[in-house]
């Protein structure tokens, strides 16, 4: 469930901030941090498995959604 509520919530922020496409702070930080949030919850129940899928969909819907290389590999780079 989580999967279908981060892929439609991602898309809607990249439409709604297309022209914001290339400012890391205003596109990427809200979103990262619902993602995180996500993250963790899937982390309290032991299923790492829905974690790398989930982080592999954000960056598969970042790639799509034109955001810079740079910016997709240091959130990379962090992760």
């Amino acid at each position: 469930m989580i999967k279908l509520i981060v892929i439609i919530y991602l898309s809607d922020i990249l439409n709604k901030k297309y022209r914001e496409i290339y400012k890391i702070k205003t596109l990427l930080f809200p979103p990262l941090i619902f993602i995180l949030i996500a993250t963790l919850l899937i982390f309290i129940e032991p299923d790492f498995s829905a974690a790398i899928v989930l982080w592999l969909i954000v960056f598969i819907i970042f790639y799509v959604g034109e955001v810079r290389l740079k910016h997709i590999l240091s959130i990379l780079s962090i992760w």
